[in-house]
């Protein structure tokens, strides 16, 4: 599994208890007793469901736009810029 985020692990879960709550299939495989024990929570099924990679649910993170006229480098590998001459 890919680092998540928190805020991307709690969409994950909501959004898949929400699929649960409303009668999609539970993806692991859980006995009657262990259900019983969680009350059927649509919640912790989702947990139970991430933490064994069983959901497929994609995330797209946005990346910054790239600034066309900059130039990217090292400070290391920068030379001090010439200072220009002073205005009269």
């Amino acid at each position: 599994m890919e680092q998540l985020t928190k805020y991307e692990k709690a969409r994950i879960v909501g959004a898949r208890a929400l699929q649960l709550a409303m009668g999609a299939p539970m993806f692991v495989k859980t006995s009657k007793q262990d259900l019983e024990n969680i009350r059927y929570s649509t919640v912790e099924i989702a947990k139970r469901e991430l933490e064994k990679d069983l959901i497929p649910i994609g995330i797209r993170r946005p990346l910054p736009e790239r600034i066309e006229n900059e130039d990217l480098f090292n400070v290391e590998d920068a030379e001090e810029a010439p200072q220009e001459a002073e205005k009269e």
